[in-house]
């Protein structure tokens, strides 16, 4: 519904009445959307203030950040006094209907939902690598350790030839407005930073368990990298971020006397967008390549994607891998 909508608006400033049968033959579900998705003038104009507010808070009166919140971001759609809606930006509606949906249920009471969410993150990862790159699979996370102490394995291990060269921890964990715009990013960034921590030690233990030979079912390579893959951009330009999640992944790696220094690798964060990019500009050889350039201090903070051509990997983008018609079968119905 919000795909019809966002071609509504598209092709047309102001939507009065649809004209598309994907949205005139849903009466009832198009209420139900634009009654989400929508606000009008009043309600937008009181929360935009809101917002505002909240910012300056976090940020201590400081405005000079270039990127703010915005009620469109939750309400792409802005609705007139004598019932007809414009949508400013209507990719947003398409943003709204995907990765927005995650901030309808952010509640402590969804828990069952964010783990669902969380367990299909790790899906989409483990299928996207080798869609991209058929000369790849990639195996579920698996238990691992001592008869005294099993532990998990990080959620995506990659096998290039029956050996493991990247082992990947998904993080499902979105920035709230909050954490984004505080002025001091690691108070307000908590939760997120604590998620990052734990992702890199997960990735940590798993390396001391390969070294002290726990670890068998498959070959290890030496040049193993490890990852932490996001849903947000979470440590996009930032240094101060990184070096809080490292601070912490360390304290908790303390506690465990198995994991040595020597197992305290860099690990590199991307966000699932980054990888989808880099995955679909390069080959197997490519994306190593961008993978031991990105875990070096040169390079922190860096997009994934582009260090292809800081290095001078040459990029050719593929089509993209999966049929769009088992992720959006109604998509026939769009106008064209």
């Amino acid at each position: 519904m919000s795909v019809g909508l966002t071609f509504e608006f598209m092709l047309q400033p102001w939507l009065v009445a649809p004209k598309h049968d994907i949205l005139s033959s849903r009466k009832e579900a198009l209420a139900k959307v634009l009654g989400a998705v929508s606000l009008p003038i009043p309600a937008a104009r009181k929360i935009a203030l809101a917002l505002r507010n909240e910012m300056i808070a976090a940020t201590k009166g400081n405005l000079l950040t270039a990127h703010r919140p915005s009620i469109l971001r939750q309400h792409p759609v802005i609705q007139k006094a004598d019932g007809a809606y414009i949508a400013p930006i209507p990719e947003l509606l398409i943003q709204r209907a995907t990765s927005g949906l995650y901030y309808d249920f952010i509640g402590e009471d969804a828990q069952g939902i964010r783990q669902q969410a969380a367990r299909r993150f790790e899906l989409y990862v483990q299928e996207l690598i080798p869609a991209y790159l058929p000369g790849l699979q990639c195996l579920d996370e698996r238990e691992i350790g001592t008869k005294k102490r099993k532990f998990l394995s990080p959620d995506v291990l990659v096998l290039n030839d029956e050996t493991i060269t990247v082992v990947i921890e998904c993080k499902a964990t979105k920035n709230t407005f909050s954490a984004q715009f505080a002025a001091d990013l690691a108070v307000g960034a908590i939760r997120g930073i604590n998620e990052l921590a734990k992702g890199v030690f997960q990735v940590w233990r798993f390396y001391a368990a390969v070294r002290q030979g726990i670890y068998t079912e498959y070959a290890v390579a030496d040049t193993l990298h490890g990852m932490v893959v996001t849903m947000d951009d979470w440590l996009r330009l930032d240094t101060y971020v990184r070096a809080e999640v490292m601070k912490e992944a360390h304290r908790v790696a303390d506690k465990y006397p198995e994991i040595e220094p020597a197992d305290r690798r860099p690990v590199v964060f991307t966000s699932a967008h980054q990888l989808a990019e880099t995955l679909a500009l390069t080959d197997e050889q490519g994306w190593s390549t961008a993978l031991s350039h990105a875990a070096t201090e040169k390079y922190q903070g860096y997009d994934l994607s582009s260090i292809l051509e800081e290095v001078g990997v040459s990029a050719e983008r593929k089509a993209f891998p999966f049929n769009m018609e088992e992720v959006m079968p109604w998509q026939k119905e769009l106008p064209k």
